[in-house]
């Protein structure tokens, strides 16, 4: 029997069909999976449907459909100590965000679900993270600033990897790069933060101004901190261009499409500005509960 172009693609429909509704079928099970599991259990099942999206696809005339479902949850963490047991986990969260969506090795977006409408500011919440003060680090103390954090994801190795912060998240798999938004405070008790994945915008294979030993197109470092001041006005310290404003800056970090590669976000959500840009200017792709 001949089987003719349009009985191919006939077919092709059917199946995409079957897959998505088994996939309504069974999103209850795993929903209510995913709500009693415990963290490591749901960050490998978001860890191993992200794997799964970019190994597994179907293809009509050129076009690439991925018809596998994220299943990610976001994860809301409680942490304290010491300034450097903050930092130390605080940097760990944002290297298992890192490794949950690829190390930056996948050649278009974690999050596209064809390559024709591929693109756009695409991202996802790991962690949210509640730092409670200590007999060590109290509310009253004096935040970890952006520097100091950027020094010590310099600085410090990741003993998973073997190799510094920065350096896993810019060669761990494939080109990355750290975004840190904070504001005057710093990081420090009594305020939450958000450790967020931002897929690149286009297909890696595009051309990427990422310079490994340097920095991003248009002034972005391939890691950057930048402080928030009252009102939205930018504070020193920043690497943006002299006399942006701050939700402009925002914007520009998260729609930037000229650096065809995956950032991991550190912000503070506790700032009303910071918070509002990052709700506007990234396309949050949900988690398995709807948030």
């Amino acid at each position: 029997m001949r089987i003719t172009r349009k009985g191919m693609e006939a077919g092709f429909l059917v199946s995409v069909i079957i897959v998505l509704t088994a996939f309504v079928l069974i999103a209850g099970t795993i929903f209510r999976f995913m709500s009693s599991a415990e963290d490591k259990q749901a960050e490998t099942l978001c860890k191993d449907s992200i794997a799964l999206r970019a190994a597994t696809s179907l293809n009509v005339k050129e076009t690439e459909f991925r018809v596998s479902p994220v299943l990610c949850k976001t994860l809301d963490k409680k942490i304290s100590g010491s300034k450097e047991e903050v930092e130390s986990q605080i940097a760990q969260k944002m290297a298992r965000c890192w490794e949950i969506f690829g190390e930056g090795s996948y050649k278009t977006g974690a999050f596209d679900n064809t390559n024709l409408f591929a693109g756009g500011n695409k991202c996802f919440m790991c962690y949210t993270i509640a730092i409670d003060e200590s007999s060590d680090f109290k509310r009253d103390s004096q935040g970890i600033s952006g520097q100091e954090f950027q020094q010590y994801l310099r600085e410090t190795t990741y003993d998973k990897k073997k190799q510094t912060y920065l350096d896993y998240f810019q060669f761990g798999g494939g080109p990355g790069y750290v975004v840190g938004l904070l504001s005057e405070e710093g990081i420090k008790p009594g305020r939450g933060y958000g450790i967020a994945f931002k897929a690149k915008a286009q297909d890696s294979e595009g051309g990427g101004d990422l310079l490994l030993g340097g920095g991003l197109s248009a002034g972005i470092g391939a890691i950057g901190f930048y402080t928030i001041g009252i009102g939205g006005s930018l504070l020193g310290g920043g690497a943006a261009l002299a006399g942006i404003g701050a939700y402009s800056l925002i914007s520009d970090l998260i729609t930037d499409t000229k650096s065809n590669v995956d950032a991991i976000m550190l912000v503070d959500l506790s700032n009303e500005e910071i918070s509002r840009a990052m709700n506007e200017k990234c396309e949050f792709v949900s988690d398995i509960g709807g948030k």
